[in-house]
């Protein structure tokens, strides 16, 4: 029995799984390539990750070392300044960080911690040494290890360092750091010529009245037979004109006149006009009308110098014909004194070139004057006998 088989050419191909493979053009082929490509270009993943929060340096620092912390956050100013409210606990601690300092305001620019410890520690380190540190241009803390100097500083209140001005308080927490302008200060006083009237505690404290307010006398007690000049300090308005005469009338309508003199004012600046400093602790810049003193000053001394050297110019001038003469002088004795010394070497010269014959027959004329001279002698002796 012839069973039919067929050729593999005349039969379609055969896919795997049974099914026959479609025909494919180019154009869809392509298209097919297309997609393929935008979907391996595009990402995977979702579209973005959000990321991981992230402690910040002060949360990750170790707090064993860490002494500071944050208390609140500032607020601004127009400027952008932050502005931080400091708690009141906070002030409260630092009086007992800085207790046994004083606060000393300079009425002006204040001078260098070095010029301070030199001026002010021969007097306040009597019982332990000073220190000072600088809060501003016109503020410093100073620490006094003594107690009772401390006291004392504190009751005298008003001091000076390099000629300026300074007043001192106790610290506090809320105290005012900033310049403050001198106004009252406490100085001495001479009472001139005071009557007897008056020579007490009580009439010298009417006279100083008229003055300011009067603190005390430089000697604690009066002498009973020295009266007449006292000298007392008191406190005074610095923006008053300081009277020169006090008169003293009583209820019957009599009256003394007592002349006052001030030894030692509080330093005043020229430029400002005010007391505490002078001119070299001045915050106000330099004023037009001083800086023309100045340099009329200067200029004043410059024509000054100018006239001083034509001056010595003339006087050299004047002296010049004296001066030519006197060296003309000199020059001539000189060359006289020269003149003597080579003749006289000259006539040294012409002796000791003399021939010796000469000197001989010299010699023997002598020898024969002697020898006569003995004969006559032997003669006569010989006649005598």
């Amino acid at each position: 029995m012839a069973s039919h088989v067929s050729s593999p050419s005349s039969s379609s191909p055969i896919v795997p799984g049974g099914a026959k493979s479609a025909k494919i053009s180019d154009r869809e082929s392509h298209h097919l390539n297309r997609d393929l490509e935008v979907k391996l270009q595009s990402p995977s993943g979702p579209t973005s990750i959000p990321a991981a929060k992230v402690p910040s340096y002060a949360a990750r620092f170790k707090s064993s070392l860490r002494n500071l912390r944050k208390i609140s956050d500032p607020s601004f100013l127009a400027d952008g300044t932050p502005v931080v409210q400091a708690p009141e606990s906070v002030l409260l601690q630092t009086s007992e960080l800085w207790k046994d300092h004083v606060v000393a305001h300079f009425h002006g620019r204040r001078p260098s911690a070095a010029k301070i410890i030199a001026d002010l520690n021969p007097v306040w380190g009597k019982f332990g040494n000073i220190t000072v540190r600088t809060v501003s241009d016109t503020c410093v803390l100073i620490f006094i290890p003594s107690v009772q100097t401390r006291e004392w500083v504190l009751q005298v209140g008003y001091w000076q360092a390099d000629r300026c001005a300074f007043s001192v308080y106790p610290w506090t927490a809320d105290g005012n750091l900033a310049a403050q302008e001198l106004l009252f200060a406490p100085t001495w006083a001479v009472l001139k010529n005071v009557p007897p009237q008056l020579y007490s505690l009580d009439g010298i404290s009417v006279v100083a009245s008229g003055i300011g307010d009067p603190l005390h006398t430089e000697k604690s007690r009066l002498d009973p037979y020295h009266f007449g000049d006292t000298k007392v300090k008191i406190e005074i308005d610095l923006s008053k004109a300081l009277p020169e005469v006090v008169e003293v009338r009583d209820s019957q309508g009599n009256s003394v006149r007592v002349n006052i003199e001030y030894p030692s004012l509080p330093p005043k600046c020229i430029n400002c006009g005010k007391f505490g400093h002078l001119l070299n602790r001045c915050h106000k810049p330099s004023s037009k009308i001083f800086q023309t003193q100045k340099q009329g000053k200067v200029v004043s001394v410059v024509k000054a110098v100018k006239e001083v050297s034509l001056a010595a110019t003339s006087q050299e001038e004047v002296l010049v014909g004296p001066v030519e003469e006197v060296q003309e002088q000199k020059s001539s004795a000189s060359s006289r004194s020269r003149r003597r010394s080579r003749s006289r070497a000259r006539a040294r010269a012409r002796a000791l070139s003399s021939p010796p014959e000469v000197v001989g027959a010299e010699l023997g004329v002598q020898v024969a004057e002697v020898t006569e001279l003995e004969e006559k002698s032997v003669g006569v002796k010989d006649q005598k006998k």
